[in-house]
């Protein structure tokens, strides 16, 4: 009982391999059939694991990164609190790491506090202090560039598998600053 799960599956593969392959060939043999040339293949399907939440969006944190901030005390762990709910507000469709309320319009600093619940005073400050980690960066929305567009660092926290070029840049610009 040593083995892992995988091992086991590992394990029965390889010998369900040569079970079928000795019994194919004594079968060929009692009925005088030489021809080789063929190749039997077995397949274990572990029907134990199954797509967890398969339509269910979700972020990805790289946890070295957020390992490296908070063994420099360049984060406290209310602060990666904070950025991890966040995390959920991700814009998967412009693969900016923007983040967006429910109605696809961005998150303002009061929309930031009203989610997490905490008070104006408290959002500002700790926005203030991620802006200054380089954990979250803003920049001027198009519409209206006195209000704020919020991005997390998407070196730490990111959704979607592709990402904007021309922002990954601009990021990078920003973190090397």
């Amino acid at each position: 009982m040593g083995q892992s799960r995988q091992e086991f599956l590992q394990e029965l593969q390889e010998v369900g391999q040569i079970i079928v392959n000795n019994a194919i060939k004594d079968h060929m043999e009692a009925h005088d059939y030489k021809e080789t040339g063929y190749d039997i293949s077995i397949k274990i399907n572990d029907h134990n694991q199954v797509p967890w939440k398969r339509n269910a969006l979700f972020s990805k944190v790289f946890v070295k990164e957020l390992e490296n901030k908070m063994k420099k005390r360049e984060l406290t762990l209310e602060q990666v609190g904070l950025l991890t709910c966040l995390s959920a507000r991700l814009d998967i469709k412009d693969n900016e790491s923007v983040l967006r309320n429910s109605d696809g319009s961005y998150m303002s600093q009061q929309d930031i506090s009203e989610y997490v619940g905490w008070s104006r005073n408290k959002t500002h400050e700790t926005i203030k202090l991620l802006v200054q980690s380089k954990m979250l960066f803003t920049k001027p929305q198009e519409e209206n560039k006195r209000k704020k567009k919020y991005y997390l660092n998407p070196k730490v926290f990111y959704s979607g598998t592709f990402i904007n070029t021309y922002f990954k840049d601009e990021i990078e610009k920003e973190i090397n600053k």
